[in-house]
């Protein structure tokens, strides 16, 4: 019974042997080969990187060279987009209205026809001052003509000088009727040329405030349509009174003060310009100062009078990457059209 327990402890004592060399051997042959002079890892450090593997690649690691750039500086405000001209196109003379030569929205350049008024009364009048001015050149032919034969008669005493004055006088007053006359062909010329109205400036039309048909006058205050320029068009926005400093320091050194318009999530560039001049006196309920600059890549975002947001709207910031090391800096102001 004895020698029965002691080969029961003989044998459990070599299976425990057996599984610590099998679990010391194990380990040993999935830990990584230690590098000459570094310690091998511990088998639970290892089990760590393994399942590090497991669960995705380690964050790659770049590096850079520090260098200097010119670096912008930027400084943020609100505004509203502002057209360059706005013009009421009306009519200089009365009259019906003919035709429209414009689509509702259309772009068009100066001096492109817009409407047309009935030209018929004006031509009329034209003709009978050009008529008249005929008549009155007749006059002063044949009155210059009695004039030179009252002059050689002058010389022979058969006429007086008082008959002789008279027909002077009368030629001189031919030449002041014929002034008048001429006065009058271009008057008349004048309102046949106002009975086609023409764009005075280049931009977008809006809508129509007359339709044809209708008798239109001078006194019309509605006018005909309104033009607004879009190119360039104004980006009117304020800044702080504490920025007023900084923006005619950089004025004053000869710096362009650059203008960006940026949409509303301030992630896309929209257009670009050049500050124009600052407001001469500081709104005393905000503090601060309008500053008017032109956009000279206004597309179609450009509507006037929409506003312009900057989310980001803090201080002047200088802005550059951490491997760079600022030395200069560009001035630029920023502002964000809405509506995009």
């Amino acid at each position: 019974m004895k020698g029965s327990n002691t080969f029961r402890w003989a044998i459990a004592i070599g299976v425990v042997v057996a599984a610590a060399a099998f679990w010391f051997w194990h380990s040993r042959s999935e830990s990584p080969t230690a590098a000459p002079g570094v310690a091998a890892q511990a088998p639970h450090t290892a089990a760590a990187g393994r399942r590090g593997m497991r669960d995705g690649p380690l964050a790659p690691v770049q590096a850079a060279t520090a260098t200097t750039q010119a670096v912008p500086r930027y400084l943020s405000g609100l505004g509203t987009v502002t057209a360059a001209n706005t013009v009421t196109v009306r009519s200089r003379v009365d009259g019906q209205l003919i035709a429209l030569h414009f689509q509702e929205g259309q772009q068009v350049n100066a001096g492109d026809l817009l409407a047309q008024i009935d030209p018929s009364q004006f031509k009329v009048a034209l003709a009978q001052a050009q008529g008249q001015l005929a008549k009155d050149n007749a006059t002063l032919a044949n009155a210059r003509r009695d004039l030179a034969r009252y002059q050689q008669l002058a010389k022979t005493n058969l006429v007086s000088r008082q008959e002789l004055d008279a027909q002077q006088a009368l030629v001189n007053e031919t030449q002041g009727t014929i002034k008048a006359d001429e006065a009058n062909v271009a008057s008349a010329q004048l309102q046949l040329d106002w009975s086609r109205i023409t764009a005075p400036v280049s931009g977008r039309v809006g809508l129509k405030q007359v339709d044809v048909g209708n008798q239109i006058s001078s006194s019309d205050t509605a006018g005909i349509v309104v033009i607004t320029q879009t190119h360039p068009i104004d980006l009117i926005f304020t800044l702080p009174e504490s920025d007023i400093a900084t923006v005619v320091q950089a004025q004053k050194a000869g710096k362009t003060l650059v203008v960006e318009a940026w949409d509303r999530t301030n992630s896309h560039k929209l257009s670009e310009g050049v500050l124009l001049s600052l407001d001469n006196q500081i709104d005393p309920t905000t503090g601060t100062i309008k500053i008017k600059s032109a956009l000279y890549q206004s597309g179609r975002y450009a509507v006037p009078q929409s506003i312009c947001e900057r989310p980001d709207a803090g201080r002047y910031r200088t802005k550059w990457p951490l491997w760079c090391l600022p030395r200069r800096c560009k001035w630029a102001m920023r502002a964000t059209l809405c509506g995009c």
